[in-house]
């Protein structure tokens, strides 16, 4: 359950199964892995602390820059390549599940700052404070999905959430298998 949340591969498999979507993503170990990928993009370097090494990007000349950058402070030489969320609004839902299938939403966590301001660092309000009734009972119904996909039998995650508060579109961003406020 540990890995399947945790391994960007197997918690996408397991988002898509419940039919929701997380940002399009490639990995890449060289400049010549990158071909062709939508901008904006965010990188990500695999094993690095706090972001470093990574960045967000808008044309390709930044692209191939901040790839080589990100592949020289990744100490396995692996970067995310990542559809840019940048600017949506996050929530994170505090949610238990225990072996009998009760699935229950303990609290609700709205960042103050878009997408791109790093959780750790955002201010946060709880509960969230400006979804529609709608809106939240979609990342409810999303988070009780997940967590039964990922297998998590008895216990608290944290899941967390983009929204583009204009179209509605809704992005997993990740799952940790422990409560984290």
């Amino acid at each position: 359950v540990i890995k399947r949340a945790e391994d960007r591969e197997l918690f996408k498999v397991a988002v898509e199964s419940c039919g929701l979507k997380v940002p399009s993503s490639k990995i890449v170990n060289n400049l010549e892995e990158l071909g062709e990928v939508s901008l904006p993009a965010v990188i990500r370097p695999a094993f690095t602390l706090g972001g470093h090494g990574g960045g967000f990007v808008s044309t390709r000349d930044e692209l191939l820059r901040q790839v080589e950058i990100g592949l020289s402070e990744s100490p396995i030489s692996q970067v995310l390549v990542e559809e840019s969320v940048r600017g949506w609004d996050e929530f994170e839902l505090e949610v238990v599940r225990d072996r009998v299938d009760n699935v229950v939403i303990v609290c609700s966590i709205e960042n103050l700052d878009p997408m791109g301001v790093h959780t750790g660092d955002s201010l946060t309000v709880a509960p969230q404070m400006t979804l529609s009734d709608e809106a939240y009972q979609e990342l409810r119904d999303a988070a009780a999905a997940i967590i039964r996909a990922v297998g998590v039998e008895c216990g608290g995650s944290n899941i967390q959430f983009a929204r583009n508060r204009d179209t509605g579109e809704l992005r997993v961003i990740e799952m940790n298998p422990r409560v984290s406020r």
